[in-house]
């Protein structure tokens, strides 16, 4: 197919096409333009003065409309002046790299069209397929599946490509915000923070705290203007905006979901519709409830998100994991969450993102006798030792945190100790295994009436990785 062939592909009739040349060429024109070269432009008068402007920059000559048409007459080329207007005098400066994706991708589409047609041609032809017509064959075929991978899926990369990769996210660092949970004590626990295409864990047995801790990250990722997808499918909606409303109102849970007279009611509906009007045009934050998400709905909700935003990164929080349907087996758990695992980190790869989701472990200590206070925590508190038999749990996560929650225990086991009531209700964050850094405990209070967590961040001490 040739270039005037090229033309008449509907595709690159498109003025979405026409107006990203003309982006393109104006941004040529003004400044230098990375990744990209006239192989890409759809239409040859756009590919001619790509050239033009090229040689009249390299040879430091004036950039007009009198130059360019004098450049390209040279070889029986003409443009019309209102075209010529357009694309030097192009406003549009902001959307240069949608401009380039988009001819990029039309690029991609139209060289996989014709050895498709290459392909086709060769296969209704009643030609003898030799060995040398085969090979022709299968590497038209790869070439076919290079061009239609993801972009981002480049395969195998030298050096200079892994470097050039490499440059573009260390640059996004000098903010930290997109790296970051933006809690003080979570940020000081994970050394290198929710990096893209990386899961981490959270680990807990039942009234540990674990969806008020994923609130509270979702509430800290909001107020930070981190993009966010919050799956909670173990609570409904209801159930969970009642919850973040008590976080970050500070409002007695009891009193939201049962107020006391019609006077309390109608203060807290207030205060609810002022922090709506505050978060109603946030449009970084995606919340679900679905209760039969599997891990290709999942994935596929991910890139309608990014689509939105314009923008790859962000951070999916699920909760939890194992309620996911792909997770539902009659194996064991610790072989669910590693299938799983394993399912999850492709997606977070394939979508560049970072995945955080919770597992509920029921240990078998819980339902032993504890016969005193002094055994209680090593017997209850999840450690590494204790689940380092569970089908590499750990080795399947970037990190791996758990939560301990003292106080809960103490009420269950020793309901008569004075002390238990005087004691703090502290929820104890323990990083069990991180890739990047050590593995420390930071600490938590924690105010069940809000389910609302506030950071310690001082309190630190080194967790025993032997244990």
């Amino acid at each position: 197919m040739n270039t005037q062939e090229n033309e008449n592909l509907n595709i690159n009739d498109n003025n979405a096409v026409i107006l990203a040349e003309y982006r393109v060429l104006n941004k040529l024109i003004n400044d230098e333009i990375t990744e990209f070269n006239s192989a890409y432009l759809i239409h040859p008068k756009a590919v001619s003065m790509y050239n033009a402007i090229v040689y009249l920059k390299e040879n430091n000559l004036e950039i007009s409309k009198s130059s360019l048409s004098t450049e390209m007459s040279k070889y029986g080329i003409s443009v019309a002046s209102d075209i010529l207007d357009q694309i030097i005098n192009n406003k549009d400066k902001d959307n240069i790299e949608d401009a380039k994706k988009l001819l990029r991708s039309v690029y991609t589409s139209n060289s996989a069209i014709r050895e498709i047609q290459d392909v086709e041609n060769v296969l209704l032809s009643n030609i003898d397929i030799t060995d040398d017509i085969k090979y022709s064959l299968q590497t038209k075929l790869q070439n076919i599946q290079q061009l239609l991978e993801p972009e981002d899926n480049q395969g195998a990369i030298n050096l200079d490509k892994w470097f050039t990769n490499y440059e573009k996210d260390y640059k996004k660092r000098i903010d930290g915000k997109i790296y970051w949970f933006n809690d003080p004590v979570i940020d000081s626990l994970i050394l290198d923070g929710p990096v893209p295409d990386n899961c981490g864990l959270v680990v807990a047995s039942p009234g540990m705290g674990k969806s008020s801790f994923m609130l509270h990250i979702v509430n800290k990722l909001i107020d930070s203007g981190i993009p966010c997808m919050y799956f909670s499918l173990e609570m409904g909606s209801t159930a969970t905006m009642d919850r973040l409303i008590s976080s970050r109102l500070h409002i007695p849970y009891k009193d939201i979901v049962n107020p006391s007279s019609e006077d309390v009611y109608y203060t807290i509906y207030n205060k609810i519709l002022q922090e709506r009007k505050k978060l109603e045009d946030n449009k970084l934050f995606k919340f679900s409830e679905n209760p039969v998400v599997t891990l290709s709905s999942l994935e596929s909700e991910i890139r309608k998100f990014q689509m939105s935003l314009h923008n790859k990164y962000a951070i999916i929080i699920i909760d939890l994991l194992t309620m996911l349907k792909d997770f539902e087996s009659s194996a064991n758990l610790a072989t669910v969450i590693e299938m799983g695992m394993n399912k999850l980190n492709a997606i977070a790869k394939r979508c560049h993102v970072h995945i955080l989701g919770t597992a509920q472990l029921n240990r078998t200590a819980e339902q032993t006798r504890i016969s005193d206070i002094e055994s209680m925590d090593d017997a209850l508190r999840i450690s590494r030792s204790s689940i380092k038999n569970s089908a590499g749990l750990l080795e399947r996560c970037r990190y791996v945190l758990s939560l301990y929650r003292r106080k809960f225990y103490l009420k269950q086991y020793f309901p008569d100790q004075p002390e238990t009531e005087l004691e703090e209700d502290i929820v104890k964050v323990s990083v069990l295994k991180q890739n990047n850094g050590p593995c420390e405990s930071g600490e938590f209070l924690f105010d069940p009436e809000e389910f609302s967590l506030y950071g310690l961040a001082n309190n630190f001490e080194k967790e025993d990785e032997n244990s």
